[in-house]
């Protein structure tokens, strides 16, 4: 338990501290990042035109593949077109690359030759929008793209038209990521809010499992959205935007090791060191972006490969776990499927890094896996709320007296104690000891069965008397109490409304009830021994008139006319 308790503290610090340096800079980068220039629109058709040509060869068509290295200059050149209005802009895709678009050897546009944010380069697959002007018609435009990192760079077509249409474009060709986006975003909304049910009812599994699950959504759903060029047309925060897909991704093995260390009956152990060590990567990451080391473009390696060890030994340990249930064999499936996607989104980002499949395909596969395991976890939820609900009844029957319905000793303690607790000093508390009379003679002349009718038909008078001042219990055997609170309590206007329910209740019944009882009415000012003070004074009273009662003839009370 100790060595448990030092784990879960170690990995709360390193947590505490990741989090921290990265949202510092990703603040600090969203605040100071320079405008990108997207623009307002108006609306016709994209078009193209032939002619491209790249490094000087005319590719015969796109997209055109070509390996680069860091510094490497990509030369795309062509005519523009001959008809140019004043609002067109010429659009293409840049994936980890400084742009600059030249018209006759005339700058008219650069983007990420300056650093965009003040810690290093960073840019990732963003559509560069470039305005033109109807004096550029005809002329020679030539764009250069100096790659930052190596990777296999896909160009795309060049485009051109009015704003308006660039960004439906966008949109249409996003729509399946903003789709996705909205059910992640249900997921985890709805993720969240069975967690807070789960904390204030105090199920802190339940709750762990449910936040790691919700930040795992949460991750995924920033690095889906933000590895696009959405935000471009959203705002002005390309680089910004780039960088959370990066972190996004990098953090995603951590939500998740937690998630199965919770869900998972296998490799606990595993799970839990290695929600640690996962931490390293997106610290390390922010550290090296800092110090202008590194971006973390090029660690995107390692993370691909965090990613694969974690869904692969997740897999794993589901195998092992099969055979425990019908959970276990959901979640094998589900660990299956997201195998599946995750290798297929690699191969789309290490064979079309520029089309942005990769997030497509990894998404799609995602939300299965997603609505899969918020099944499981909306079916253990209702199960925990089926569980605690029987575990109330239990705890309710531990409390309760079988025959009458009425609180037991056991209960009776219990309320006592709380009302003391709970109750504020200068609180009027009554308290009637009630006992049955000639019970035994009942049950060897009638049997069992007689004397518990009479015991339950007792209960239900001390209900319809007390039920709305105070709660009734049957202490065992013949003895019952009734605990009172409050100023409003007139003890002997109920003692009377009981004689007057007992009286009606022997006039339409052969076998009559006749019981002693007595009350104690004191204020409660914080005196420890309260209880014994007021139950033994509340006792005595009964005691003495059972004493004057049993000098009746049991025959007097007890009719048999059977």
């Amino acid at each position: 338990m100790q060595k448990s308790k030092e784990n879960l503290s170690i990995s709360a610090i390193i947590s505490l501290a990741g989090t921290f340096i990265v949202l510092a800079v990703l603040l600090l980068c969203a605040f100071t990042e320079k405008d990108s220039g997207t623009v307002l629109s108006k609306g016709i058709n994209l078009f193209t035109v032939p002619g491209w040509t790249v490094n000087g060869e005319k590719p015969t068509s796109f997209p055109y593949r070509q390996a680069v290295s860091p510094g490497e200059t990509v030369v795309i050149k062509n005519k523009l077109p001959s008809d140019l209005d004043d609002d067109i802009y010429m659009t293409f895709r840049a994936l980890y690359c400084s742009v600059v678009v030249d018209v006759e050897g005339e700058t008219i546009y650069e983007y990420g030759v300056d650093p965009l944010v003040p810690l290093g380069h960073i840019t990732g697959n963003i559509r560069i929008l470039v305005p033109l002007s109807s004096e550029m018609a005809g002329k020679e435009v030539t764009i250069r793209m100096t790659a930052f990192y190596t990777l296999n760079n896909d160009f795309y077509d060049i485009e051109f038209g009015y704003a308006g249409d660039i960004k439906t474009r966008i949109f249409y060709d996003n729509l399946l990521r903003l789709f996705l986006a909205v059910l992640m975003s249900a997921i985890f909304i709805g993720s969240v809010g069975i967690a807070v049910a789960n904390a204030l009812e105090r199920s802190l599994l339940n709750t762990r499992l449910l936040l790691n699950f919700a930040t795992f959504v949460l991750l995924i759903n920033s690095w889906i959205v933000c590895s696009s060029d959405i935000p471009q047309i959203l705002g002005k925060m390309n680089s910004t935007s780039a960088l959370i897909s990066y972190v996004s991704l990098a953090m995603l093995p951590i939500p998740y090791s937690g998630f199965c260390e919770q869900l998972l009956t296998k490799g606990k152990t595993f799970f839990t060191y290695s929600k640690m060590i996962c931490w390293a990567l997106p610290i390390v990451e922010m550290i090296a972006f800092i110090l202008g080391l590194f971006d973390p473009p090029q660690t995107l390696s390692l993370v691909h490969l965090s990613i694969f060890v974690i869904s692969g030994a997740s897999l794993v340990f589901a195998i092992m776990d099969r055979k425990s249930g019908k959970t276990a064999k959901i979640l094998l499936g589900s660990f299956i499927e997201l195998i599946v996607a995750i290798v297929i989104g690699f191969a789309c980002f290490y064979f079309a890094p520029s089309k942005g499949y990769d997030a497509t395909v990894f998404g799609i596969g995602l939300v299965i896996f997603l609505f899969m395991l918020f099944g499981l976890i909306v079916a253990r939820q209702v199960s925990s709320i089926e569980e605690r609900k029987y575990l109330e009844i239990y705890k309710e029957l531990a409390y309760s007296d079988i025959l009458t319905g009425l609180g037991n000793r056991a209960g009776f303690d219990r309320d006592f104690s709380r009302l003391l607790e709970y109750k504020d000093r200068g609180t009027l508390f009554t308290l009637f000891m009630l006992d049955i009379n000639y019970l035994k003679e009942t049950n060897d002349r009638f049997g069992h069965q007689a004397g518990d009718q009479i015991l339950m038909n007792f209960a239900e008078c001390l209900r319809k008397v007390f039920d709305r001042h105070g709660t009734c219990y049957r202490l065992g055997g013949d003895e019952f109490a009734v605990i009172c609170t409050g100023l409003s309590v007139d003890a002997e206007e109920l003692e009377k409304r009981l004689d007057d329910e007992v009286e009606g209740y022997n006039k339409t019944h052969e076998r009559k009830l006749s019981s002693a009882r007595g009350f104690s009415s004191m204020i409660w000012m914080g005196e420890n021994d309260f209880f014994n003070t007021i139950f033994k004074i509340a006792d005595q009273r009964m005691y003495e008139d059972k004493q004057i009662k049993h000098q009746m003839k049991w025959e007097d009370i007890y009719r048999d006319n059977g």
